[in-house]
């Protein structure tokens, strides 16, 4: 179960879940509060900062506030949402009492597929979740590379890349509400793809750098 904190700046002017003149710290508790409301739980596993904000010092005030949630309430982890920058992940890193144990970011050839990032995530055992993963990589679907795979296991090509970056220490998100595609979704686990399959596919991803090693 997971939720975020979006700061003034990301939200939709007309269904602000909190005040928006209280201070940080107020808006992050009544963010918080207003998740469990509409969630209709009294826990949540991961509580995310939807991204940094303007300037460190306002992002470490919503993270201790964060924090202080987290000392009181028993949520499992804290993390944060698009952060590109590895100096920027860096020093909330580094700042943090509670340390972020998730990185959630779109998956795409823009960034170059979070390359350092996600190396910086394994050395330091913090979750790197993808999203935008199929949406973004269209042309990565309809490869060759993917697609003789995908029928070579009888798995359809999205299948097959969720199952190249669960292999690649990524946990790709999905916000699929078809029911196949769930299913099909939780079937990557049936199957693994051998270290020739994962170099063919790891050669097709535009400057995505050197490969990751668990």
């Amino acid at each position: 179960m997971q939720t975020k904190f979006t700061p003034v700046s990301g939200q939709d002017p007309n269904n602000i879940p909190y005040n928006p003149n209280a201070t940080l710290q107020e808006q992050v508790m009544q963010s918080f509060s207003a998740s469990k409301k509409n969630l209709g739980t009294s826990y949540i596993d991961s509580f995310f900062l939807h991204s940094p904000l303007k300037t460190h010092k306002e992002t470490m005030i919503v993270w201790n506030a964060m924090e202080e949630i987290y000392n009181l309430s028993g949520i499992s982890q804290l993390g944060i949402s698009n952060c590109y920058d590895l100096a920027t992940m860096q020093k909330l890193y580094d700042d943090a009492t509670v340390k972020p144990s998730v990185l959630q970011n779109r998956f795409y050839q823009e960034t170059h597929y979070d390359v350092d990032l996600r190396q910086w995530c394994l050395d330091h055992g913090v979750v790197y979740q993808s999203f935008w993963t199929l949406t973004a990589n269209p042309n990565l679907l309809k490869s060759t590379e993917i697609t003789d795979i995908a029928s070579s296991k009888n798995m359809t090509p999205a299948q097959v890349l969720f199952r190249y970056l669960t292999q690649v220490g990524v946990v790709p998100l999905t916000g699929t509400t078809s029911d196949v595609h769930m299913i099909e979704d939780l079937a990557i686990f049936n199957f693994e793809l051998s270290d020739a399959e994962l170099d063919k596919i790891y050669k097709i991803l535009p400057n995505s750098g050197v490969v990751l090693q668990l």
